[in-house]
This record gives structure tokens, sequence and C-alpha cells, in this order.
């Protein structure tokens, strides 16, 4: 469908605020998800493609949203079970797929590859199967890519976090941010092996209580910085966590390409995302392209 374009798969971090989004290439596809449209009155640029995975209303309604700006959808199919009106958009608006869960988890798959296994669980080739989803909403746009014939996919707006020290008193104990804490009573078992497996648990101890009480008296979003191109966005109390998370997603890609012969760089601007190899976003530019820079990239 694309051979020969190369994939932008977008990515919904602060550094979209920076990114020449209405400058990008003619030839370049781009791939976008979650609430784009909020970017919307700020550029003229649309994206070719959203991809939507979350099967509810909001999901339907951001759907819808980008439908009327003329982006062709790809959803998961049982979003049509929860907004039956999206039946209504013809086939070049509107695709619909399976949504398939991994038989392993991140870390497994990662395990794997770097064996050199090709696990079935984990990539789709084949569209009418359905396509993967590791719980993150940016991962079915690189398999989409890659089904369309693009091997070759530039990402932006992947910054990952910024991770506050504030309920760090003790810096050389561990980081409670990197822990899935999100929860004081569910997760206490969590937070216990946390304490236990740090090498300095008495200091552990300590940054973990001033985690919990800044997040619990609402005062820890206050230090986390801006971790979306909007405010709209809600705020996240584990940004170590999640960076851990989003760097192994990252990882899968980077090893399935390795597999089947696409290429990753990140363009992001900024950021903490250090998968890919770099590469200057104004490389992925209309000026760049009719100066033949970043064909060659």
């Amino acid at each position: 469908m694309h051979r020969g374009h190369d994939a932008l798969i977008i990515g919904n971090g602060p550094s979209l605020q920076k990114t020449p989004l209405d400058s990008l290439a003619r030839n370049i596809v781009s791939l976008a998800t979650g609430k784009i449209h909020l970017l919307y009155d700020e550029v003229d640029w649309r994206p070719d493609y959203y991809i939507q995975n979350h099967i509810n209303e909001t999901g339907a309604k951001l759907v819808h949203r980008n439908a009327k700006e003329g982006v062709t959808c790809i959803i998961d199919e049982d979003l049509l079970d929860v907004d039956p009106t999206l039946n209504e958009y013809p086939e070049d608006v509107l695709f619909a797929y399976t949504d398939l869960k991994p038989g392993y988890s991140r870390a497994e798959l990662i395990e794997r590859l770097q064996v050199g296994e090709t696990p079935e669980q984990g990539w789709s080739t084949d569209p009418s199967k359905g396509i993967f989803n590791v719980g993150s909403g940016i991962y079915p746009p690189f398999q989409l890519a890659h089904i369309m014939g693009m091997d070759r996919m530039y990402v932006v707006g992947a910054d990952l976090f910024d991770i506050p020290q504030q309920h760090m008193l003790f810096p050389d104990g561990g980081d409670p941010s990197y822990a899935w804490l999100s929860h004081p009573i569910k997760h206490l078992p969590r937070a216990m092996s946390f304490i236990r497996d740090a090498q300095a648990p008495l200091k552990t101890l300590g940054n973990l209580l001033a985690f919990v009480t800044l997040a619990y008296v609402n005062r820890y979003h206050r230090f986390v910085p801006k971790q979306h191109f909007s405010s709209a966005y809600e705020q996240r109390y584990n940004p170590g966590w999640r960076n851990v998370k989003l760097e192994r997603l990252h990882e899968i890609v980077r090893l399935f390409g390795e597999r089947y012969g696409f290429e990753v760089y990140n363009a992001t601007v900024g950021g903490h995302l250090e998968v890919y190899e770099r590469v200057d976003v104004s490389t992925l530019t209309v000026d760049a392209d009719e100066r033949g820079v970043w064909s060659e990239a």
C-alpha cells in the first residue's frame, strides 16, 4: 500500500509542540494515536492514519473527531459494538482489526527475541489475523506501518517522562517512582519487595514514605514535568516505572525490526528515549526533501 514510503510514528509527548509537523515531507506517511486532535487547532497538518484501540466511549469519540477531519481511522473491531454509528463510515475512512494480546510479557518477548527466536505471539504480519497490543497505543502503528510496506520508520513525540526528585530524601536510596505503586494498600507487598531488594533498604523506605505522602496529599503531580503536548492528558504518578515499560516496548519494536528488516529512527526533539538511532527532525521536512537530504538517511 505504501511500499517505498517512509513512516512517521507519532507519540504524544510535549516535544510535539516543537516538532515541525506542518513542514513534513510530502511522501512520509504519518500514523497517530491518542488525543492527537488536541493539536489540530495549532497546526494545519493532519495524520494520514489515526489508530485507536481503547474500547470505550471516549475512544469512539476520538475516532469520530479524526474521521470528520478526513483522517483514515484504524480501530479495534470491538469499538464498533461500543458505538455502532462507526459502521456508517465508508471503508476508505475506517478499517477495523482484531486486537490480539501476546502470550508473553514485554520482558519475556525481549528475552525470546534476544536469543534468536521470532515469537508469533507479539508481532503481526497479517492484518486479517489481527494486530498485537502490548499495553500502549503506540505499538500497533509500528506493526501497521510494516504491514503497509514501509521499511523505514521515524518516531516523534516519544519523549519518555522526566523524573522529579522532590521525594528523594536519600539520593543513594532506591527511587520509588520506578516501582508500580499506585495504590497504598493493594500494592503493599510490591512496596515491601522494592525495599527489601534495594541496596540501601532504610533510605529507600524514607524515599518511599516521602513519595507516598506527596502522592496522596495530591502534591506529587505539581513536581511532575509536563508529560504530554496538552494539559488535557491526565497526570501520572509513576514516571520512572512508565519509562521502563515504554523503553521495553521500543526495544521489542527494534528487535522485531532486526527480524523483519525494517529500521526505526528517533526524530523526537529532546526526550530520554535512546533505544533507536537519533536523527534530527529537520531532515524530515519539505525543505530537506527538496534538497535530497532525508531520503538518503
